[in-house]
């Protein structure tokens, strides 16, 4: 993997990419408790070798730093990722972000609206239905939950047995801070309730797409994003774990798009 210092955060990023042909980059956002490890597979798919692909890991997650001053808000997450694009010098970029990953995209776009050509977001957390497991660990102070954490993980592992879901995201639990979580979650929370941000991806001037599971329930605001011009495309045999269940479906799409896109 490689690394770049984020001075303004005094952090390292760690980051997994490939060298394409030209001069664009495709920019790959991971989940919430997961890692750039989702799609180290799919980046080196034929149809991306135009592009340069880089997959970080944010802060508190996987490789990355985990500073305990951080708010780990979806905000400064994606005010990090402004930091890494600038480092990395690519003056075009397409976004494509998973769950939380998706989220942050939307953001970045807005912040890094002079570099982002393209968004591609795979079911982002926009609403509070889209909430999931996770409204459990806000049950908990950040001190408590600490403490709970190992048992969290513990009954999403069992959980996993039938839910398919749930056992991708126990086992890449185990790999974040907890602090990060706990804080990230606390974020999507207030994001979630934020009329403004929900229109967020609607009313972005790039072209947009919008990925789901063909085994997922659709998003309330579906209607509304395809109302204002999103494009929406379903990754066959899989479920909101799309890019752990069915990597070449979710690659074949994602490409799709890019090739829609017509950069």
């Amino acid at each position: 993997m490689d690394k770049i210092y984020l001075r303004d955060w005094q952090s390292t990023i760690f980051y997994t990419r490939t060298v394409g042909e030209g001069n664009r980059l495709l920019l790959f956002l991971h989940g919430l408790s997961s890692t750039s490890a989702d799609f180290r597979e799919i980046m080196r798919t034929p149809a991306f070798t135009e592009y340069n692909t880089v997959a970080p890991d944010l802060l508190g997650f996987g490789a990355s730093d985990r500073p305990k001053k951080f708010d780990y808000s979806i905000e400064h997450h994606a005010e990090c990722l402004v930091e890494l694009i600038d480092e990395l010098g690519f003056d075009s970029v397409v976004l494509v972000g998973h769950g939380m990953g998706g989220t942050v995209a939307v953001r970045l776009a807005n912040l890094r609206a002079d570099r982002v050509v393209g968004l591609i977001v795979a079911e982002p957390i926009l609403t509070e239905a889209e909430r999931g497991y996770e409204k459990r660990f806000l049950a908990y102070t950040e001190d408590e939950y600490e403490k709970h954490f190992p048992r969290l993980i513990r009954e999403l592992s069992v959980k996993g047995d039938v839910e398919p879901d749930l056992a991708y995201w126990s086992k890449a639990l185990k790999t974040a801070d907890s602090r990060a979580v706990y804080r990230s979650v606390q974020s999507l929370y207030a994001v979630t309730a934020d009329p403004g941000f929900k229109k967020a991806l609607a009313t972005t001037r790039l072209p947009r797409y919008y990925l789901v599971g063909e085994n997922s329930e659709p998003s309330p605001v579906l209607s509304m994003l395809e109302e204002n011009g999103v494009a929406v495309h379903t990754v066959p045999g899989s479920g909101h774990a799309m890019i752990q269940s069915n990597p070449a479906a979710f690659a074949d799409v994602v490409a799709r798009c890019l090739k829609e896109m017509d950069l």
